[in-house]
């Protein structure tokens, strides 16, 4: 136990140091929200909107069968512990799932270029769904939600970001630093669901090529939960075990 707690203790000081550099040497600076235009690709993305669309709405087809985020990712049990808010994961943090890719080859291709890609996944948040004030465990990544399905009343789901507040549009990407503290809600009576997409900052050397260690272990995924697949010659999702070392 002593030495877990060593361990831990001396990693987060780690993940301290590399924060710090992450703020001082970040090559597209520090705001809650960004303007988009600074990352070019983002425009190729949003183009492809409606074919993103198109294969989440293949998915939503089981939408009662997806995981709640928090029996993917042990960190989101904090601040939500039903299935109010549901994943399904292309790619993220070293692992990769084939099948769910199969089933949403486009968004895998529009996606898999992105610079430092981290993670793809579509998010939906059930109506009257509410994310309290969170952060994210380690500030070297940044987050890009594409709106794919946004309810009317538009002004009822929304994100603030550091008290910076954005109403999704269907079509429009946004990209935040998910390290400052932020929440998320869906005051409607429909679904709302986005591609979500997390990526490595931008900085110059050295924690170019260092910080990204912190970002596997600064987040953890229970292996013992399940990814939502699709097995070859099976109708429909199954549970499928991964092990695997995704955060959120």
């Amino acid at each position: 136990m002593e030495r877990s707690t060593f361990v831990t203790r001396n990693f987060m000081r780690i993940v301290s140091w590399a924060e710090r550099l992450n703020l001082a040497l970040s090559k597209v600076g520090n705001p809650p929200i960004y303007d988009k235009t600074i990352f070019p690709w983002t425009h190729a993305i949003e183009q492809e909107w409606r074919a993103i669309r198109t294969e989440l709405e293949r998915v939503l087809t089981r939408k009662e069968e997806l995981p709640g985020f928090h029996e993917l990712s042990v960190d989101a049990a904090s601040i939500t512990r039903d299935r109010g808010w549901k994943s399904f994961i292309l790619t993220g943090y070293g692992f990769r799932s084939a099948n769910n890719i199969n089933l949403c080859p486009q968004t895998w291709t529009v996606c898999r270029n992105i610079p430092g890609l981290i993670s793809v996944m579509y998010s939906i948040m059930e109506p009257g769904k509410h994310l309290p004030p969170h952060r994210g465990p380690y500030n070297g990544v940044l987050r890009l939600h594409l709106g794919l399905i946004v309810p009317e009343p538009r002004e009822q789901p929304g994100i603030s970001v550091e008290n910076e507040i954005y109403r999704w549009r269907e079509g429009e990407a946004v990209i935040f630093d998910d390290a400052y503290e932020h929440e998320a809600w869906n005051h409607t009576t429909r679904a709302w669901c986005s591609s979500s997409i997390s990526g490595n900052r931008f900085c110059f050397p050295p924690i170019s090529s260092t910080g990204c260690c912190c970002i596997w272990p600064s987040s953890r995924l229970s292996s013992e939960k399940a990814w939502i697949t699709r097995r070859p010659g099976k109708r429909g999702f199954t549970r499928k075990p991964k092990r695997c070392g995704m955060g959120r």
